[in-house]
């Protein structure tokens, strides 16, 4: 994962559970995971649209796996889609953090649509090398690779350990391995200290 120095003149929402939503005045901590992908949007008639590279009006935006705590408090992989200003945010951590995959990082949002401010910090609370294995087990979300956004087609599966492109069935297979090597990763992590952390510091 690599961010680059974007051109903020060009300007900056989507919700379902596999996507990461926060609201105005909240934040999250997670972990971000696998590549950037990128696409195009535009706001009109008080909504935003994804529409096609060079579209008058759009913006760009991008989107990447983040792991978080889900609703049953484990770990879990989600799409959080953020435009340039925020891309530039992450550029600045990585400049003085370098890779970003290996550190927790805090992101609170302030405002609505076209009003939202991002900020983002490194937490006290980071993984130790333990929970980082557990972490990197989690099967990620497919990012479309065209210009279109993200999403989640039944055809084929880019995986993190770079063994290729496999076939949607071949996947869901993989999943179910990886997910069980999850869970052995991060249900109960032995700290440094030699007592048990029950949770990650989410």
């Amino acid at each position: 994962m690599k961010f680059q120095k974007r051109d903020e003149s060009k300007g900056s929402g989507t919700g379902s559970k596999l996507f990461l939503k926060v609201e105005s005045g909240d934040h999250v901590v997670g972990l971000l995971r696998g590549e950037i992908s990128t696409y195009y949007q535009k706001y009109e008639d008080g909504k935003y649209s994804v529409v096609a590279k060079g579209t008058k009006g759009a913006t760009e935006r991008f989107s990447v796996n983040i792991i978080v705590n889900g609703e049953d408090g484990k770990p879990v992989a989600k799409i959080f889609q953020f435009g340039v200003g925020l891309s530039n945010e992450f550029y600045r951590l990585q400049e003085d953090y370098g890779d970003l995959e290996r550190i927790f990082i805090k992101i609170r949002r302030e405002g609505e649509k076209k009003n939202t401010k991002w900020y983002v910090s490194v937490p006290k609370d980071q993984p130790s090398e333990r929970q980082l294995e557990g972490l990197m087990a989690i099967p990620l979300n497919i990012l479309d690779r065209e210009e279109t956004g993200p999403s989640l087609k039944p055809n084929t599966l880019f995986v993190e350990e770079e063994i290729g492109t496999i076939t949607y069935d071949d996947a869901q297979n993989r999943i179910a391995e990886l997910k069980g090597k999850a869970s052995k990763g991060y249900e109960k992590f032995p700290g440094d200290d030699g007592s048990d952390e029950d949770s990650l510091p989410f």
